[in-house]
């Protein structure tokens, strides 16, 4: 006789499979969701018409000027990690690197 029943047994593989194959989806959504919390409360309008009157202009150059940053650094962590041993696709480096500045800002 078994001492657990059947209803505490492991969920199915197929299950574990489709969450693992939508986990990249859920966290782009949760990411989405949260940034639209974030700046939800924001007064855009109010922000371009203000004294300091904002040129979205300068806005993109910050954007691309940043993100800029962020890919030159990821290259440089993929050099420096090649050179110490580790071979990884650069691709990926950059994409820890990004993952690392959003952590951060956190």
């Amino acid at each position: 006789m078994s001492l657990h029943s059947e209803s505490n047994s492991a969920p199915p593989a197929g299950w574990k499979a489709a969450l693992k194959r939508a986990w990249p989806t859920i966290r782009i959504l949760l990411s989405i969701g949260l940034l639209w919390k974030a700046t939800s409360g924001i007064d855009w309008h109010a922000i371009f018409e203000s004294e300091i009157q904002m040129e979205p202009l300068w806005f993109l150059v910050a954007l691309l000027s940043a993100t800029t940053a962020c890919f030159c650094g990821g290259c440089r962590w993929a050099l420096l990690m090649r050179k110490v041993g580790f071979q990884g696709r650069l691709r990926n480096y950059i994409l820890l690197y990004f993952t690392g500045a959003l952590v951060n800002q956190g």
